[in-house]
């Protein structure tokens, strides 16, 4: 272990110099070294060199385009070390010190006053056992470390020449690479035409259009060059495999301009449609088609169409039954109290009554006896799932109807109506018909 003596005051060195006498002794004084100039500061990529001691001295006895943190590696462009050379402290022999010939890391005595206090706090305290436990430091010598960097360097042949080269090199394929993306970026879509085949009857382009499913281009991603991770025992050799690697990089990129996928996605429930999107690459400036079957429309959530059936019957009472936006009313005409005993409807074939409702109507007036019949019906069910063929012979029956009692008599009103659904406005309109 090399040890050297870190001094703070006169004091401290009477103490180091007992302490020393345990069994250490000190170190030689670094020389200083100094980096060679090569005017790299333009240099933008770098490689990396394992800095290594050999029979011939310092070499870089292997190169690479990504240092490795945990070994001597070093930037050949300013040769700065790649691992950790901070300092740190330690005691020794009691302690650990991890001292590391190869990456220069030293250690050496640590007697500044901060640590010497506790040295000497320590060996008062502990019958002298504190001797044997001394304040250390390790320390990257930089000046050795130098030495050896600029050693390697001057073995190696053409050594600025080949950086640059290499630099030059990075630079060319990076701009490459630049090239082909913006001619991806500006290549232009392919154009993708929905051909309707209408099944249904019903499907009217102008009004329905927005309701198909929407089919898109995008354009694809290209993979992003890189510079690959290459060693090799010279310069050379490592630049030529990265080279190749590039070369097989920029020419996947260029397979890849003008590439795009399709993205499809349903706008709206009204269409049911049938139709693939197409899982192959389009090209740029291209024209395709994709056919799409309509095979029904719902009339029920279309914005244009409204079924709000509406039916009332008035008696010689004065007593008048309504229903209207799915529910049941009762007008009172006459100069009678009414009490309404039961309330009927009839949707579908089906006729439904709710009994003892036991509601009294004043003479002159009018009331709602049921609301919210869509819970249990609602007539625009009837246009879900529309052809032509259900459009035209397509039919909703409707009824209301009360039993009342009025002074001694028992009486009751109902009407029933066939509803059309060719016959509503909105799709007379819509259709023509």
């Amino acid at each position: 272990m090399l040890l050297r003596l870190k001094r703070s005051t006169s004091f401290v060195v009477s103490l180091a110099a007992s302490a020393m006498m345990v069994g250490c002794a000190s170190g030689p004084d670094k020389e200083s070294g100094s980096i060679q100039q090569y005017d790299l500061s333009a240099v933008n990529h770098h490689l990396f060199g394992k800095l290594e001691h050999t029979e011939n001295g310092y070499e870089f006895t292997e190169f690479n385009s990504y240092p490795n943190k945990e070994s001597s590696w070093v930037r050949l462009t300013d040769l700065s070390p790649q691992w950790d050379t901070s300092s740190s402290e330690c005691t020794e022999p009691l302690g650990s010190c991890n001292s590391n010939q190869a990456l220069f890391m030293e250690t050496e005595a640590d007697f500044t006053f901060g640590r010497s206090a506790q040295y000497i706090f320590l060996s008062a305290f502990s019958m002298g056992i504190g001797l044997f436990g001394l304040p250390m430091e390790v320390t990257f010598n930089r000046d050795e470390y130098l030495k050896a960097a600029n050693e390697a360097v001057g073995k190696i042949e053409g050594y600025k020449e080949d950086l640059l080269r290499y630099d030059n090199m990075i630079s060319s394929f990076g701009d490459q690479a630049a090239e082909v993306r913006e001619k991806h970026l500006d290549s232009e879509a392919p154009s993708i035409n929905l051909v309707p085949k209408d099944e249904s009857g019903l499907y009217v382009h102008e009004a329905f259009a927005n309701n198909l499913p929407s089919v898109r281009a995008v354009l694809k991603n290209l993979p992003r060059f890189y510079v690959p991770e290459a060693s090799g025992t010279t310069i050379e050799e490592v630049a030529s495999a990265i080279r190749s690697d590039s070369k097989q990089q920029i020419d996947v990129m260029r397979s890849g301009v003008g590439e795009y996928e399709v993205r499809c996605s349903n706008r709206s429930s009204v269409l049911s449609v049938s139709y693939e999107c197409p899982q192959y690459t389009l090209k740029a400036g291209d024209s395709y088609d994709i056919p799409i079957t309509i095979k029904t429309v719902d009339l029920s959530v279309y914005k244009d169409v409204a079924f709000n059936p509406v039916l009332s019957e008035r008696n010689r009472d004065g007593v008048e039954i309504v229903y209207k936006n799915n529910r049941i009313g009762i007008r009172n005409y006459s100069e009678n109290y009414m009490k309404v005993r039961n309330v009927t409807y009839a949707y579908g074939g089906q006729l439904y009554t709710r009994t003892n409702f036991g509601r009294v109507i004043p003479p002159e007036s009018e009331a709602w006896l049921l609301n919210g019949l869509d819970d249990e019906f609602d007539p625009e069910d009837s246009l879900e799932d529309m052809t032509e063929a259900k459009l035209r012979t397509g039919v909703v029956e409707l009824g209301a109807g009360v039993e009342y009692e009025m002074g001694s008599r028992i009486e009751s009103i109902f009407r029933k109506e066939m509803f059309y659904l060719s016959d509503i406005p909105s799709i007379e309109r819509l259709y023509g018909l």
